[in-house]
C-alpha cells in the first residue's frame, strides 16, 4: 500500500514538473510576440469599451443612437473577418499586426479629436466618432486573425491547447486591468483618457512585436483571386463547417448571450445595478481561474473533452437561471457558469488552428472567425426581440436548450478535430 502511495506521489510530481516545463517553454517562446501584446491590447480595449456609449452620449447622441454607435465596433469586427484572412495570407502575420496596430493608434487620435471637437460641430464629432469605432473593430479583427495564424504555426501540436488557452488568460487579465486603470485616470481628465491609454498600450505592443515577431505563414501567390480562395475554403471544408462549425455557433450563442440576459434577469428579479455588476464581475473573475487547466485538458484528452463539459455547464446554468429569485441564488448560478466558460478558454481558437493547413491558414481562420462571430452576434441580438415577443424566461430557456443541442452535436456529430482528415490541396489551387 505504501509502495502504491509513493508511486502515485512520484507520478503526480513528475506530471507537475512536466506541466511547469511546458508553461515555461510557452512563456519563453511566446510572451514577447503574443502574450505581452495580447495583455496590452486587451487592457486598452477594456479601458475603451465601457465608455463608448457614454462618450457618444456626451457628443449629443440619444441612448438608442449611443447603443448603435457602441455596436459599430462589433460590426466592424464581424464584417472584416474574411478580408482580414485574405490580407494575412497576402502580407503575413507580422505586417498584418503592425498595420492593424498603426490603424488602432490613428483611430484613437481621431476619437480624442471627436470627443474634444463637440464645441465646433456635434454632427461632425458623432460621424467621426462612429467611423472611428467601426475602424477599431476592423483593425482588431485583422490583429486577432494574424495572431491566431501565428500561434497555429509557432506552437507544436502537443502544446497548442495550452498555448492558445494562455491567450484567453492574458486577454481576461487585460480586460480586468484596463477598466480599473482607466477609471483611475478619469479623475485627472475626461473620457478621452481611455483612448490615450489604449494608444499607449498599442504602441508598446507594437514595439514588442517589432523586436520578436517572425512570420510562420506560407503566403498566397499574388496572382490568386481572393474570392476564389475564400470560395475554395468554403467548398473544401463544407463538411467541417456543417458539423464542427454548427457546434461552435451554438457554443458562441450561449456563451455571449449571457452578457445580455444576465443584467435583464437581475433587473427582473429586483436586483440593483450595483448588485448585478458585482455578480457579473465575480463571475468574470472565476472565469479566469481554470484557463490553463482548460489547455491541459485539450492537449491531454482532446478538444471535445474541454468543449463538452464547458458547454454543458453553460447550458445547465442558463436553464437554472430562470429559477433564481434572489441575489445569492443568481450569484451561485453565475459563478458556476463563469467556471464552465473558463473550462472552454481558447477552445474555438484551438479548434480553428487544428483545422487549418499552413498553405491556407489565413483564409481559413478568417472564415472560421466569421462562423464563430455569427454565433456571438446572433446570441447577443437574439435576447431582446425574442423577449419582446414571448418573455425573458422563455428566451433564457430557449438559449439553454440551444446549448444542450450543441452538447449533443459535440458528442455525436463532431469528430475530434485533430483526427479529422483535412483537404489535401490548398485553397488557391482549388477552383
Amino acid at each position: 500500500m505504501r509502495r502504491l502511495r509513493n508511486q502515485v506521489v512520484l507520478t503526480s510530481t513528475f506530471e507537475s514538473r512536466r506541466q511547469i516545463r511546458a508553461l515555461t517553454q510557452l512563456l519563453r517562446q511566446l510572451f514577447l510576440p503574443v502574450y505581452g501584446p495580447t495583455f496590452l491590447l486587451s487592457a486598452g480595449q477594456g479601458a475603451v469599451m465601457p465608455i463608448l456609449p457614454l462618450a457618444a452620449q456626451d457628443l449629443g447622441a440619444s441612448i438608442a443612437l449611443a447603443g448603435i454607435i457602441a455596436a459599430l465596433r462589433g460590426l466592424g469586427n464581424y464584417i472584416f473577418d474574411i478580408p482580414a484572412g485574405i490580407i494575412v495570407g497576402r502580407i503575413g502575420e507580422r505586417w498584418s499586426i503592425l498595420s492593424s496596430g498603426v490603424i488602432l493608434v490613428v483611430a484613437c487620435v481621431f476619437a480624442i479629436y471627436a470627443i474634444t471637437a463637440i464645441e465646433s460641430s456635434t454632427t461632425t464629432a458623432l460621424i467621426c466618432f462612429s467611423a472611428v469605432i467601426f475602424l477599431m473593430g476592423a483593425a482588431s479583427s485583422l490583429w486577432q486573425v494574424a495572431r491566431l495564424v501565428y500561434i497555429a504555426g509557432a506552437c507544436s501540436e502537443e502544446l497548442r491547447g495550452r498555448g492558445i488557452s494562455l491567450v484567453g488568460g492574458f486577454t481576461r487579465a487585460g480586460r480586468f486591468a484596463g477598466p480599473v486603470l482607466a477609471a483611475f485616470l478619469y479623475t485627472f481628465n475626461g473620457l478621452e483618457m481611455a483612448f490615450v491609454l489604449f494608444s499607449i498600450f498599442t504602441l508598446v505592443a507594437l514595439v514588442l512585436i517589432l523586436l520578436s515577431f517572425q512570420d510562420t505563414l506560407h503566403r498566397v501567390p499574388e496572382d490568386t483571386i481572393p474570392l476564389r480562395e475564400i470560395g475554395a475554403v468554403i467548398i473544401n471544408y463544407k463538411s467541417i463547417f456543417s458539423t464542427v462549425g454548427v457546434a461552435v455557433i451554438l457554443l458562441a450563442v450561449v456563451r455571449h448571450s449571457r452578457d445580455v440576459f444576465w443584467p435583464l434577469w437581475g433587473s427582473q428579479i429586483g436586483l440593483s445595478a450595483q448588485e448585478i455588476s458585482l455578480i457579473m464581475g465575480l463571475s468574470f473573475a472565476v472565469d479566469t481561474v481554470p484557463f490553463y487547466f482548460a489547455g491541459i485538458i485539450m492537449d491531454k484528452f482532446g478538444r471535445r473533452a474541454a468543449a463538452i463539459p464547458s458547454l454543458l455547464i453553460l447550458s445547465v446554468t442558463t436553464l437554472g437561471l430562470i429559477f433564481t429569485e434572489s441575489f445569492s441564488e443568481m450569484l451561485i448560478v453565475c459563478l458556476i457558469s463563469g467556471f464552465g466558460n473558463g473550462l472552454g478558454s481558447g477552445i474555438v481558437m484551438t479548434i480553428g488552428a487544428d483545422l487549418s493547413l499552413p498553405e491556407n491558414r489565413g483564409q481559413f481562420i478568417g472564415v472560421w472567425r466569421l462562423v464563430s462571430d455569427t454565433g456571438q452576434a446572433g446570441g447577443s441580438m437574439l435576447v431582446g426581440p425574442l423577449s419582446a415577443i414571448t418573455s425573458l424566461a422563455f428566451t433564457v430557456s430557449g438559449i439553454g436548450a440551444i446549448g444542450l443541442l450543441g452538447v449533443l452535436m459535440f458528442v455525436f456529430f463532431v469528430q475530434e478535430p485533430k483526427t479529422i482528415e483535412l483537404p489535401s490541396q490548398s485553397t488557391y489551387d482549388s477552383s
